[in-house]
């Protein structure tokens, strides 16, 4: 949970430090600059968020109906797909969205860690901006704002689907 507790400003330089020289975990390769570097960044940024929504899913689990399953002779593969997954999964998918969105809008690691070649949008909308383009920055901004509304549909829907099956 570290990474929830940290500013980003501070992984970001970090970051930078450490993948700044040749070392064994980047396969002898300098990660600053490279497409490479933002998804680690938004990866170590995000995935606490990403475990805490799927601890609290699988600890909300009703294990007895596990038990019930194999107790009636299924293999634990077909208890997984068919009683634990259709459980979990709109909180797993809710949190993913979450995440998703989240790093969408990231700023200020973005504004650290980017590149030439892997502009994220919210320094695009930024850089539009310092430009006089404002007509440019809006439509990013409304791109942005189009995406995280689809991605919150699709969860809106997989949720709907799976309350409509057990009424």
């Amino acid at each position: 949970m570290l990474p929830l507790a940290m500013p980003v400003s501070t992984i970001a330089i970090n970051l930078i430090n450490s993948f700044n020289v040749n070392n064994i975990f980047t396969f002898n390769h300098i990660l600053i600059g490279t497409y490479w570097i933002l998804p680690i960044a938004y990866i170590i940024t995000s995935l606490p968020l990403l475990m805490r929504t799927n601890i609290i899913a699988f600890e909300s689990l009703n294990t007895t109906l596990e038990h019930a399953s194999r107790s009636l002779g299924a293999t634990p593969i077909f208890t997984f797909i068919r009683v634990t997954a259709p459980i979990v999964s709109p909180t797993i998918i809710s949190g993913g969205a979450l995440v998703f969105i989240r790093t969408l809008g990231e700023y200020t690691m973005s504004a650290l860690l980017y590149g030439v070649h892997n502009r994220p949008i919210s320094i695009a909308m930024v850089n539009a901006m310092q430009e006089y383009d404002i007509g440019l920055s809006m439509a990013y901004g409304v791109m942005t704002i189009l995406i995280c509304f689809l991605a919150m549909t699709l969860i809106l829907n997989l949720d709907k689907g799976k309350y409509a099956k057990e009424a």
